[in-house]
């Protein structure tokens, strides 16, 4: 660990700079893969959602359209009872006995007709309505189909992705974990403020004082900033403090 160390504190502060960069980059590149992920499955989601609401809206077209043959099976059993009735009433008309007589059976088999009538009218309305409904069922399952087409396709798409991914995301992970132990190896940089402090320390332990002793001044500090801080600036910074 020690060797690694050492060799760190040849890098320069861009190296330094360069490999944070690095790191930057890849993180942002992993959240891109996450984002891209992160709205395919609300998608793939909704969609499902939805094709879920259109089937349970298909199903209450099958039960709506049971009722209504329900409701015309029974209208046709009124409307045979009321044939039947009509008839027994019509040939009783061929047998009455006295006018009072004559206008109840009359009465009976007006009513039974316009049951009949009432009756053929609900089947009628019925059969319409079943209609309306088979219609409605026709373009609900054309959106179904639509949508279960979107829905293949948003999936392939997300396993596509989630593939692919997977191997890029894995791969950046790696370089970032050798970018961090590559930073973890480096010497902690220096703030200006302490290399200030330092050049003042040395100037007074080498009693350096004129521009002269920038070469034994610039000797002493190299080794203990390099890496560490820009050695441009240590120069501008010494040649401030031997003025």
């Amino acid at each position: 660990m020690a060797e690694k160390k050492v060799e760190a504190t040849e890098i320069s502060v861009e190296e330094r700079l360069n490999a944070l960069y690095k790191l930057q980059t890849i993180m942002s590149e992993i959240d891109k893969f996450t984002i891209l992920r992160g709205e395919l499955p609300g998608e793939v989601q909704d969609l499902e959602d939805e094709i879920m609401g259109l089937q349970t809206r298909m199903q209450n077209y099958e039960t709506e359209i049971a009722d209504l043959k329900k409701n015309i099976v029974a209208y046709n059993e009124i409307i045979a009872t009321s044939t039947a009735n009509r008839a027994r009433y019509q040939e009783q008309l061929n047998n009455v006995r006295n006018n009072h007589e004559f206008d109840h059976l009359t009465k009976e088999v007006e009513f039974e007709s316009l049951e009949i009538e009432a009756k053929e009218k609900k089947i009628r309305e019925c059969n319409m309505a079943i209609e309306r409904k088979k219609e409605e069922q026709e373009k609900t399952t054309a959106i179904i189909e639509e949508k279960n087409a979107i829905l293949t396709e948003k999936k392939e798409e997300l396993e596509s992705i989630i593939v692919e991914t997977k191997q890029e995301v894995e791969r950046l992970r790696e370089e970032a974990k050798a970018v961090e132990l590559y930073q973890k190896y480096l010497p902690e940089p220096l703030s200006e403020t302490d290399v200030v402090a330092l050049i003042a320390e040395l100037k007074e332990a080498l009693q350096a004082t004129s521009p002269k002793d920038m070469g034994k001044m610039m000797k002493e500090l190299s080794p203990k900033v390099k890496g560490r801080f820009d050695s441009k600036r240590l120069s501008q910074l010494v040649q401030e403090a031997l003025r």
